[in-house]
């Protein structure tokens, strides 16, 4: 995958710059690293929904080895409804049990725990202007309570779960009502193992995301470069790896062209120094690569 290959799109008239490096840079939440499938999962996604991630309209999440995952900002439903010429406005509750064992349906999300009353579910009813009856969709707690890895309940789940298995259902009804614009999405509230509390609502700012993708697009070294790095010292790509751990960097596609040169010196040396020789590696200071567009 190149990771600088940029891709570009409109959403509510504004141009969306995405590349796998600034979705890697920028757009991760979590402490994992994602893979190259899940980037391009992600940015697939982004395109094809339509969704700017640095409006927090849909976010990457990862947590260590775990497979990543996908979420659509809490939003972003509702904004979709209201834009919709089919959608005929939409009712959203809790269930409740009370301190007498009655199931009570409530519209909105008011209980009171001091009077020993308990949210069990959800409910939400969707309307399209061309359908004779509503979609309908109701939604147990226990299920979609989030939980930290260590299985205790997150903190948005703690304090706010009236609020957050409304959104459930709502989000449930409102995909299925309409599944032209949310078609693919889920929100985070549905996916129990996404802590909430990962995931934040400040804005990731556009221009300067889409200026650091320009920066780092010119600062990679090319393909081709990359490419000949490794015909320079054929058999020695353990060397290459070594020079590259040292200095931090994961991948040869992520090395900077002000930190080419060095690089080749010190391979060099290090097959000097094991008392080898590589493919003309005593002229490694005369070697030039020329530039090539990606």
């Amino acid at each position: 995958m190149n990771q600088n290959q940029i891709v570009k799109y409109e959403v509510n008239g504004q141009e969306i710059t995405l590349s796998p490096n600034i979705i890697r840079n920028y757009l991760v939440s979590g402490d994992g690293r994602v893979t190259d499938q899940e980037v391009i999962m992600f940015l697939s996604l982004c395109k094809y929904q339509k969704l700017n991630p640095f409006l927090r309209e849909a976010y990457l999440v990862k947590y260590g080895s775990q497979p990543a995952t996908i979420v659509t900002g809490k939003e972003t439903y509702t904004k979709r409804a209201a834009a919709s010429p089919l959608c005929d406005g939409y009712k959203a509750g809790i269930y409740v049990v009370t301190k007498d064992g009655e199931i009570q349906k409530r519209a909105g999300a008011m209980f009171v725990k001091a009077l020993g009353e308990t949210v069990v579910g959800g409910w939400a009813e969707v309307y399209r202007k061309d359908w004779k009856v509503p979609v309908c969709i109701e939604v147990a707690f226990d299920e979609y309570v989030g939980r930290k890895r260590d299985g205790s309940i997150t903190k948005m789940w703690k304090e706010k779960g009236a609020t957050m298995i409304r959104k459930v259902a709502l989000v449930q009804a409102l995909r299925e009502a309409l599944p032209e614009e949310l078609g693919g999405t889920y929100s985070p509230e549905e996916i129990n193992s996404v802590n909430m509390d990962d995931l934040s609502d400040d804005a990731v700012e556009i221009v300067q995301a889409a200026d650091e993708s320009t920066a780092h697009v010119e600062d990679v070294i090319t393909e081709k470069q990359r490419t000949m790095l490794f015909s320079h010292f054929p058999g020695h790509e353990d060397k290459i790896r070594a020079v590259l751990e040292v200095r931090g960097i994961e991948s040869t596609k992520d090395i900077l062209k002000s930190d080419f040169d060095s690089i080749l010196k010190d391979v060099a040396d290090m097959v000097l120094l094991a008392g080898e020789e590589s493919d003309g590696s005593e002229d490694v200071k005369d070697v030039e690569f020329e530039e090539t567009a990606e």
